[in-house]
């Protein structure tokens, strides 16, 4: 078991706005590198606001914004919302026969799709807003 420190503990708590136990739990049960993402995607956003600029109202994965990898990311959103709308496709003709209504895909399925896709065809460990905001409630 790893040593957590109360200052990482409030540290998640204030970027996410999970209670004192849930971010102790989450920091037990999650890779460091997402803990790591919270936080940097945290003071970013603060730095932001510092500054004047308009922040988004959730955490997003900071590598979005670097150099190296923003390009990459953007391109395989725009192929796996693709890939997803050919299957939706696929899915709805073949489910339109047995009078099944048509349901837009889930913004989790295309997070879930995008991860494995960047690791898959970059090696680049993204975390999706569902991973970066803990505390969501997601319908």
């Amino acid at each position: 078991m790893r040593k957590i420190s109360p200052s990482l503990i409030m540290a998640l708590r204030k970027a996410t706005g999970l209670g004192v136990l849930e971010a102790k739990q989450f920091i037990l049960e999650n890779p460091e590198q997402l803990i790591n993402r919270i936080l940097l995607a945290y003071e970013n956003k603060q730095q932001r606001i510092k500054q004047g600029f308009e922040a988004r109202p959730h955490l997003y994965d900071p590598i979005e914004d670097n150099e190296r990898y923003s390009d990459i990311i953007k391109k395989a959103k725009m192929r796996v919302s693709e890939i997803i709308k050919e299957e939706n496709q696929q899915r709805f003709l073949e489910l339109a026969t047995q009078d099944f209504v048509y349901k837009k895909s889930s913004s989790i399925r295309h997070s879930r799709k995008l991860k494995q896709y960047l690791w898959k065809h970059h090696q680049i460990e993204w975390f999706s807003c569902h991973e970066m905001n803990p505390a969501w409630i997601i319908e």
